[in-house]
């Protein structure tokens, strides 16, 4: 079964996510209103231009842990503040 995990990034942390990334090889391409979309083992993650960061797949938990820590923020929340799963369940439709 696939996980979701919805956070936020600031712009500074989304660029490094996506250098990081970049170096672990993930397929970068373009989608509408995000600043990109990447594909690696298991995982589906998207930054949109709201901010907004969606992780997907069955390695969803174990990206956020690799990659995020302390990087993900809840909207107007503090630096330190770290985002808990939002979905963890399939959801049909938009």
């Amino acid at each position: 079964m696939a996980d979701t995990w919805v956070g936020r990034l600031d712009e500074a942390a989304g660029r490094r996510l996506q250098d990081e990334l970049g170096r672990e090889n993930y397929a970068f391409k373009p989608q509408d209103h995000a600043w990109w979309n990447a594909r690696g083992p298991d995982t589906v993650v998207t930054w949109y231009r709201s901010g907004k960061l969606v992780v997907q797949g069955r390695g969803a938990e174990a990206f956020v842990t690799r990659f995020l820590g302390e990087g993900a923020q809840r909207r107007g929340g503090g630096a330190s503040e770290r985002v808990e799963p939002t979905l963890r369940h399939a959801e049909i439709g938009s």
